[in-house]
């Protein structure tokens, strides 16, 4: 089944454009020979290409709306159930190292069993995103131009 199926007309080329240019970056960083430094700017790469394509199809929606995505507005951080590629996850433990001091309540919710249950993004503390200059890729592409639906 293809995953983006259930986004909207105006959103599935950048998703299905994201999909492929996230497969040929990945595929060219993971050969033989490439280091991990490769796989964070890969990660980098993808995450500027995938905020400038929200950008433009913000731009084009009538009125050139903009992104209603704020600090401190965490709706989706607490409702939605998010996937990481494992680079995504090397970025984010490198992002942790640089700007974080070892910390065992972030472990623990970082490592707790999963369960049927919604539970806030161990990420999230005090409603900013711990990781935000290095968020996965499904995060950034929860963008919202009406904040009070998102709450709603």
């Amino acid at each position: 089944m293809d995953r983006s199926s259930h986004l909207s007309p105006v959103w599935k080329p950048y998703a299905e454009a994201a999909r492929a240019l996230g497969f040929r970056l990945t595929e060219t960083a993971l050969r033989p020979g490439r280091s991990g430094s490769r796989l964070d700017n890969l990660t980098r790469r993808l995450q500027k290409e995938l905020d400038r394509m929200m950008q433009r199809a913000f731009d084009a929606l009538p009125g050139g709306g903009e992104p209603a995505c704020a600090p401190g507005c965490d709706h989706c951080c607490r409702t939605l159930r998010v996937t990481v590629s494992p680079i995504e996850v090397f970025a984010i433990i490198h992002r942790l190292r640089e700007s974080h001091a070892p910390d065992p309540a972030l472990e623990a919710r970082l490592t707790a069993p999963q369960t049927g249950n919604l539970r806030p993004c161990p990420l999230l503390a005090d409603g900013v995103c711990l990781v935000y200059t290095s968020r996965p890729l499904a995060c950034r592409g929860c963008v919202s131009g009406d904040a009070s639906l998102c709450a709603a």
